[in-house]
């Protein structure tokens, strides 16, 4: 995204009273209520076990439940503030790593990630081109035959209210996995929530 776009961004998920950056997201205590949700849909169907990464972690509240399926989670994040929150959050969850998004790349090697998630994240993200440019960034990191889940929301592009670029229809999302080299093996609405839009994918060779 561009300084601007970045700026604005960082000013709400980046706040500097970290109280409020912990009102941003349900506050520990009250984790287990949204997890259980939603962690069954991120693992349904899915080779548990290997290395999984979620973009856009916040303070880790679900990585934290899916630490327990895979020998390694990877939190990623552009907020500096959140993954200190998550830093102290998941002090005792060993094998949680976290790291910063810079320049919309991520800083994993690739062909490394096993599974890659993503859960109310992409509907804040202002700028379709970074959403073109994670779900390449996740095509890079992804093994062969690896899978991605990402949600978002259904709505009119440049609606207001949300922060971020909204998809018309399940087939305008799901071509945003076809145009980077991912293999789209699974899409759905109103998995979770009436608005929402899931795609599982897969790298092939």
């Amino acid at each position: 995204m561009n300084s601007e776009q970045l700026k604005t961004t960082l000013d709400f998920w980046n706040p500097k009273d970290m109280t409020h950056a912990r009102e941003l997201i349900h506050p520990a205590e009250d984790w287990s209520k949204p997890t259980n949700d939603i962690v069954p849909i991120l693992i349904n169907e899915v080779q548990t076990g290997g290395i999984a990464l979620e973009i856009g972690c916040g303070v880790g509240r679900l990585l934290q439940p899916m630490a327990l399926y895979f020998k390694q989670v990877i939190g990623l994040d552009i907020a500096p503030n959140m993954l200190a929150l998550a830093r102290q959050y998941l002090d005792k969850s060993e094998n949680v790593k976290l790291a910063l998004i810079e320049n919309d790349l991520f800083p994993v090697e690739n062909n490394s990630v096993d599974y890659v998630f993503s859960v109310i994240v992409f509907q804040h993200i202002y700028c379709q081109e970074v959403i073109k440019r994670y779900l390449l960034e996740t095509q890079r990191v992804l093994k062969v035959d690896g899978l991605v889940r990402v949600q978002t929301n259904k709505g009119e592009p440049g609606t207001r209210g949300y922060h971020g670029h909204f998809y018309k229809s399940l087939e305008d999302f799901a071509a945003e996995f076809t145009n980077v080299g991912l293999k789209v093996i699974d899409a759905q609405e109103k998995l979770w929530e009436d608005s929402y839009l899931w795609v599982t994918a897969t790298k092939r060779m």
